[in-house]
């Protein structure tokens, strides 16, 4: 997705506010739902010099843009609620580092690394609802039986690295070291939200063509990615719309710091009885760095496990 795709004609002098809602969001449509937040802001810097106070803006800090942007999701997300639907912020798990790598420079603005991304979600209160809107009942079938075979891969413990030149590995290191100020070594083991594309086309009711096509369809909307590995886990999108399902259906848990799922970042093994924890990259620095380096009676620093 090019930061150029905004097209704003030049036949309009001065856009309204609700002019400038619907163009950014048709830029999400366009970056298929979900879109780095920085790469939205930098569609929000060309609208808005078009507004009625566009001059003023030229001189906005990046925290100003942000709020900004925030104001208008948060207006234009009254109107959408009419329709079950809403535009959400949430944090990525790999970190801002790696979130950040996602996009090239934008424009001139030297834009803050940022793990955040706007996503557009269903907000339907049922997930067979949500399902239903862009999905056949058969096909939805086949998502109920992925996500169990996604799920379960994830809480697998693999002894070393799955991806040892994986960038989160890498951020997660870095961190670990910027912390302790001294150098550590590498975590023994990984785990990864993730299944190879021949185990999916195990699935009996379809055949392995019509397998791959709805991979691809699910990978087109967000709500599955594939891995430079070649293995297929839940994008965004469908750990956004699926979160409290996901919970409940697979006892997974929300990250300690932010209270929210994710299947990226730490793992920490808990004491006996305790259940194990799941932290976004950036929650995981954020804790070590201003809380302390024990999590329950755990060490953060020594005894993690990478989700990558």
């Amino acid at each position: 997705m090019s930061e150029d795709t905004l097209d704003v004609s030049d036949s309009l002098d001065i856009l309204s506010e609700e002019q400038l809602c619907r163009y950014l969001l048709q830029f999400i449509f366009e970056c298929r739902g979900i879109c780095h937040e920085n790469l939205l802001l930098s569609a929000l810097m060309k609208v808005q010099e078009r507004c009625v106070n566009g001059a003023e803006s030229s001189s906005w800090s990046v925290e100003q843009w942000q709020s900004r942007l925030a104001e208008l999701i948060n207006k234009w997300n009254v109107k959408l609620s009419l329709l079950d639907y809403k535009i959400i912020r949430v944090n990525h798990g790999i970190g801002k580092k790696c979130a950040s790598n996602m996009i090239r420079n934008l424009d001139n603005f030297s834009f803050p690394d940022s793990n955040r991304f706007y996503v557009y979600v269903n907000s339907k209160t049922s997930d067979e609802m949500k399902l239903a809107t862009r999905f056949s009942a058969r096909e939805i079938e086949f998502i109920k039986w992925s996500l169990e075979r996604i799920i379960s891969a994830g809480l697998k413990i693999h002894e070393g690295i799955l991806d040892d030149d994986d960038a989160l590995v890498k951020e997660i290191d870095l961190i670990r070291r910027s912390v302790t100020g001294s150098d550590v070594p590498r975590w023994d083991n990984s785990c990864s939200f993730t299944v190879g594309s021949m185990e999916l086309s195990q699935y009996g009711p379809m055949n392995a063509l019509e397998i791959e096509g709805l991979i691809e369809k699910l990978i087109h909307l967000k709500w599955f990615y594939k891995n430079r590995r070649g293995e297929v886990g839940m994008d965004l999108k469908a750990i956004v719309e699926l979160e409290d399902n996901l919970i409940e259906s697979f006892q997974l848990v929300r990250c300690p710091v932010c209270d929210t799922l994710t299947l990226h970042g730490v793992m920490i093994n808990g004491q006996e009885n305790q259940s194990a924890t799941y932290w976004h990259a950036d929650c995981y620095q954020h804790y070590i760095t201003h809380v302390g380096h024990d999590y329950l009676g755990t060490s953060l620093i020594t005894n993690g496990i990478y989700v990558i």
